[in-house]
């Protein structure tokens, strides 16, 4: 790619930028004449908006690239933890370049069933928010305190 190719490109990306920070109001007409409160429309059409929209293909596509990396790192992993048996430590070349050993999450409940005495003497009770009682009681106060996230579907869904 030669400079004014490279400075297209950035260009083409500073435009989409600012498109998607170009911010409009939105605006939901309601019948004036009804007496019951109308809800709030929560959903985002990216069907209205081509950059967006192109912007999501490109996210589905580098986000199938990055399933499927993992899907191939992990199973060498297994691989290469399989051919170190018990030996903990992995060098190339005369540097360390991983460890494999008993650092990761703890088993409880298989340490539960399997010591039993040695669980039950290291028990203690704690008084801990009960946040399913929130969620019944008090529905809008634990909407209010919960975290936004963007969850996506595992199949990729394209416009038509």
């Amino acid at each position: 790619m030669n400079l004014t190719q490279l400075w297209a490109a950035r260009i083409t990306s500073a435009y989409h930028t600012a498109c998607l920070m170009e911010e409009k109001p939105v605006t939901v007409d309601h019948p004036a004449d009804t007496a019951a409160p109308v809800e709030k429309d929560l959903k985002f059409h990216l069907d209205t908006n081509s950059v967006l929209q192109h912007f999501w293909l490109e996210r589905e596509r580098r986000r199938r690239q990055i399933l499927d990396n993992e899907k191939w790192i992990k199973e060498f992993d297994a691989k290469l933890a399989k051919a170190m048996g018990d030996k903990e430590e992995l060098y190339l070349d005369g540097a360390r370049v991983a460890v494999y050993s008993n650092n990761g999450t703890f088993k409880k409940n298989m340490f539960l069933s399997e010591q039993p005495e040695v669980a039950e003497a290291c028990m203690q009770w704690k008084q801990v928010l009960d946040l399913d009682v929130l969620k019944s009681k008090y529905p809008d106060v634990y909407k209010l305190y919960r975290a936004r996230a963007m969850n996506v579907k595992d199949e990729p869904v394209t416009p038509s």
